[in-house]
């Protein structure tokens, strides 16, 4: 509030007097006393009292004087309008404007005005008038004005109070203690609430216009204990709720995953579920926009975890920190089919690397880059430490990665991995460069790691070690024949990795040789020559029917 002149210092006064807002304007400025209301035009500009320019859209609310804005209703007048030394002849303003209205045009704008803040939270109707009478007298009383008009009261459309049924079974109910009818009688009187009995313990109530607040059974529940005295509510010796033995905590495990990833160097983000459209459609799904959102940059439900980490990296690296590993917890929402049934919500875990593992130092010889094994290192211990499975990976599309692996833990997919998309990176105008990232089903990972492994128990004969190097085609992956020894391997293969991939124009033209490590093992006797080395030839054929891959000598 700004103490321009006596006049605006008065419809400032009976704002703060009476919490109603008013405006006054100078009359000269309505050409053809006229005043109307009416909705914006989508990109119409409007210059308002504190001198700056807006533009607006089909939500914001107008006053004109017939032909131009005069003011934004309910949040500010127009500077074109305003009082000044020279006015001797003024409008005086008083009115009702929809809350939702109110809130929507004056966060879209950024705008929060004194005015604004009232009426969006419910103002009295017939409060108007009031204020419009106040206004009045004290103009008559400190400026020695006259009234020379009748007061133009519009108000096509009547607000009803609502008719609430208060009973005294439900405030004890909620309250958990008795509550005399006679204070309750009284308390409704105290509080202007018109009531009248229905039944010995049953009130049908009608709340006053200046309490907008009051508009079900609950509501007048909360007054009444209210006024009885929050202190002289009785604690209660027992308590009774509801609580499933079962699973008392189905997502009890993601403590075991937070300390995991803690292990692992990540650190923890949290970003708001709120986003605009346009971040939030990024990862190709539905989504699902807000009813009545704070402003446009939080109009819809986030889809996916990626987009806020992607952000965060973009101002660590802005901020002089560009080697990173972060991760995320939260639910995502997506629009799968039409109407409220449609929505699905999931949790998800999402984990993103960035810039170095290492810089080059006294201990290092050189910087090491993240890279997507690196991430694929991490979801093996995770897998490791968590579930006691090795993790498989399978080529995949997926719209929020350049190039994606499916995740599964033994038969069960939990997610994806891979290079995140620049597509997206481009969408968000970040500059970060490369960065490599993992995507779980939060409720599939941990019914994986919930699940009850079989026991087993350890074999006591000896291992057969063997090693198999193949000269392959460089866009075969190492996992593709991997998969094929374990499926060739008669259960008897133990553990497989390859330890070592070499390229070299002695190979041939796009060619790389991959050596494998093999460990054998029986649960049942010691293993042989003679049933080992058929398994090997087995393999070294398929490899090479397959995947046209030949031993190298």
């Amino acid at each position: 509030m700004r103490p321009i002149n006596n006049l605006v210092d008065i419809s400032n006064y009976v704002l703060l007097e009476m919490g109603h807002p008013t405006h006054i304007f100078d009359f000269e400025k309505f050409p053809e006393k006229t005043v109307c209301v009416r909705k914006a035009k989508k990109g119409e500009k409007f210059i308002t009292l504190d001198e700056e320019k807006h533009t607006l859209n089909a939500e914001h609310l107008l006053i004109t004087n017939g032909k131009t804005p005069v003011a934004l209703a309910g949040i500010m007048g127009g500077l074109d309008s305003a009082v000044a030394e020279t006015t001797s002849t003024v409008l005086i303003e008083s009115a009702y404007f929809d809350p939702v209205t109110i809130r929507k045009g004056s966060k879209t704008l950024g705008m929060l005005t004194e005015s604004s803040r009232r009426f969006e939270r419910g103002a009295d109707p017939e409060g108007a008038v009031t204020a419009f009478w106040r206004i009045v007298t004290l103009l008559k009383e400190l400026t020695g004005g006259e009234l020379v008009s009748e007061m133009v009261d519009s108000y096509p459309k009547k607000i009803k109070p609502p008719s609430i049924i208060f009973r005294k079974s439900k405030l004890e109910n909620i309250g958990g203690f008795p509550i005399p009818v006679k204070f309750i009688e009284k308390t409704l009187t105290s509080l202007e609430i018109d009531w009248k009995k229905s039944s010995k313990e049953e009130w049908k109530c009608i709340p006053p216009s200046f309490r907008p607040d009051l508009e079900r059974e609950s509501d007048l529940v909360e007054e009444m204990i209210r006024i009885h005295g929050y202190d002289l509510v009785p604690s209660a010796q027992s308590f009774t709720s509801l609580f499933t033995y079962d699973a008392p905590d189905p997502m009890a495990s993601t403590g075991k995953i937070h300390n995991c990833l803690t292990g692992l160097g990540y650190r923890q983000c949290f970003h708001n579920t709120f986003q605009s459209k346009k971040i939030a459609s990024i990862s190709g799904k539905t989504t699902i926009a807000v009813v009545n959102p704070l402003s446009v940059l939080m109009s819809d439900i986030r889809t996916s975890l990626l987009p806020g980490l992607l952000e965060t990296i973009d101002y660590n690296i802005k901020n002089g920190t560009s080697n990173l590993q972060l991760y995320e917890m939260g639910q995502v929402h997506s629009q799968e089919k039409k109407g409220f049934d449609g929505i699905i919500e999931k949790g998800a875990l999402c984990g993103v690397v960035h810039g170095l593992i290492h810089k080059k130092g006294v201990h290092v010889d050189d910087d090491r880059e993240q890279s997507f094994f690196s991430i694929k290192g991490h979801i093996n211990v995770l897998l490791k430490q968590l579930v006691h499975l090795e993790a498989n990976y399978q080529e995949c599309e997926h719209p929020e990665f350049d190039q994606c692996f499916t995740v599964s833990a033994g038969d069960q997919s939990i997610g994806v991995a891979g290079i995140v998309s620049s597509r997206i990176v481009q969408a968000l105008k970040l500059e970060i460069g490369e960065v490599f990232a993992f995507m779980f089903d939060l409720e599939q990972f941990v019914n994986v790691i919930d699940a009850l492994l079989p026991f087993k128990a350890i074999s006591p004969f000896p291992i057969a070690e063997r090693e198999l190097n193949f000269v392959l085609k460089e866009d075969i992956q190492a996992g593709e024949i991997k998969n094929q020894i374990i499926r060739s391997g008669k259960g008897l293969i133990k553990h497989i990795e390859p330890v070592n991939i070499f390229l070299h124009d002695s190979l041939g033209k796009g060619m790389k040789s991959i050596l494998f490590k093999l460990v054998f093992q029986s649960d049942t006797k010691t293993l042989e020559d003679k049933e080992v080395n058929p398994i090997i030839d087995e393999i070294i054929s398929v490899v090479g029917n397959k995947f046209g891959g030949k031993l190298r000598a």
